[in-house]
């Protein structure tokens, strides 16, 4: 995009991971990022309550320092319960998500691939880059 380099980053915060540890390797990854990138986009599931601003002030820091913006405007997490009830004579199958077999060379390469494929003077190219990215996910990554 006008030959400016552009990064996607992805990153999961386990619930079981102190606060302080995942600032300071995000803080780290992101120094190293803004120095050889121009723009990037940091996705991910971080398990922060922003709606609470005392559970949330290590990710608050984070988009201080690095002017980053959060996109998200509401509750992304929710419980709920669900009561399904099921005839006897039949069998209930449910889908989800094994990273088991997830293999991340292939996913990177096909990503290479696919990405260096896109016109970089297309107006639409951000959202034909998250189409491609979430395209090959659903490959990667199959229910």
């Amino acid at each position: 995009m006008n030959k400016k380099t552009w990064l996607l980053l992805g990153a999961y915060k386990p619930p079981c991971m102190s606060n302080d540890t995942f600032q300071l390797n995000c803080m780290t990854t992101l120094d190293k990022c803004s120095s050889k990138y121009d723009n990037y986009i940091l996705l991910g599931d971080l398990n922060f309550d922003l709606l609470d601003n005392a559970k949330c002030s290590p990710l608050n820091d984070i988009m201080d320092v690095f002017d980053l913006s959060n996109m998200v405007m509401k509750p992304t997490c929710f419980t709920f319960q669900l009561k399904v009830e099921v005839p006897s004579n039949k069998t209930k199958w449910c889908s989800y998500r094994s990273f088991k077999d997830f293999n991340a060379d292939m996913f990177n390469l096909d990503l290479q691939s696919n990405l260096s494929k896109l016109e970089h003077n297309d107006v639409n190219t951000m959202c034909n880059i998250l189409a491609r990215f979430l395209t090959l996910l659903q490959i990667h990554m199959l229910l």
